[in-house]
């Protein structure tokens, strides 16, 4: 196993772009995809957390499978993102209660406006403005709160979360400082803050340093003996850190089987040399597939696999 590239991902405003780069630093593969983007009423903005997940996924796979490579070959993933948009999400279900609202909304709710007063310059933009305004207005917020299964965070951390199959659950201080609940000298969540705000630090992401590994990428084989069970909206497997995986795929939705032939193996539908060093890892891949790989310490990989569903 060779993990010698690395993979990045850039979740914008309207777009996600993955780039994969080679043991040498260059661009190995590119791809791209845009993100619809609603305006629900005056100074409102609105997106899918499903279709964030979705389109993050796919660029994913389509920088893997443009360079021939698999899972095997990735030492880690690094995320960016809108940073300051605001996700909400129950734990227990691992689905969104409410839409992504970006960082440009301008709903304001009336504990902005009292910290205002108090002379507090705080404005809508922060990811904080957003999780007030949901606490204030929304319904399944409200009950995921009561409930102690509510989980608010911004893009990085929604992706973490559903990309490991529940078991990242942290952001790094660059994200956490645009929620404005941060506390740069102490390192963590501002405490004073969080309970003036009746903020429940439970509701929020660990904080964990950006190099710390938590997205580290790993090969986990999945074996077809396995029942299969699909983690809705997507086509990862979650498997622990040990390989011993919790699905498998069926023989419907595994990658191709693409028995060998003299002109070649079939690398995510592209040709391959019988003798290109990853005949070995197609092989493989006729038995297995890949996943995403689970507890603690948390690694992602991506699949070069069957079509996401929609």
């Amino acid at each position: 196993m060779s993990r010698s590239h690395t993979l990045a991902l850039d979740l914008g405003s309207t777009g996600v772009r993955a780039r994969l780069f080679g043991p040498d630093g260059a661009v190995a593969a590119s791809a791209y995809r845009t993100l619809p983007v609603a305006f629900p009423g005056p100074g409102r903005v609105e997106q899918d957390p499903l279709g964030l997940e979705r389109a993050s996924e796919a660029v994913l796979r389509e920088a893997l499978c443009s360079a021939g490579c698999t899972a095997a070959d990735v030492a880690g993933l690094g995320i960016a993102t809108q940073r300051a948009t605001a996700l909400a999400w129950d734990a227990g279900t691992r689905r969104p209660i409410a839409p992504a609202v970006g960082w440009q909304d301008q709903r304001r709710a009336s504990a902005l406006d009292r910290l205002n007063a108090q002379g507090i310059p705080l404005t809508s933009q922060a990811a904080v403005a957003k999780f007030l305004w949901w606490l204030e207005h929304d319904a399944p917020v409200k009950e995921a709160a009561r409930r102690g299964t509510l989980r608010l965070g911004t893009p990085d951390v929604w992706l973490g979360d559903r990309l490991s199959g529940g078991s990242v659950y942290v952001t790094d201080p660059g994200h956490a400082g645009c929620t404005a609940l941060y506390h740069p000298e102490e390192g963590g969540w501002a405490a004073g803050f969080l309970e003036l705000l009746d903020i429940d630090p439970a509701w929020l992401p660990t904080i964990v340093a950006s190099a710390s590994g938590a997205l580290r990428a790993v090969w986990s084989p999945c074996p077809p003996s396995r029942a299969w069970a699909p983690r809705s909206g997507t086509t990862g497997r979650v498997a622990s850190s040990g390989g011993s995986p919790a699905a498998a795929a069926p023989p419907s939705s595994r990658a191709p089987s693409s028995k060998a032939s003299p002109t070649g193996a079939s690398i995510c539908g592209k040709r391959s040399s019988p003798r290109s060093p990853r005949s070995a890892w197609t092989a493989a891949f006729r038995s297995a597939t890949c996943c995403w790989s689970g507890s603690p310490p948390s690694r992602v990989v991506p699949c070069c696999a069957p079509p996401i569903r929609k």
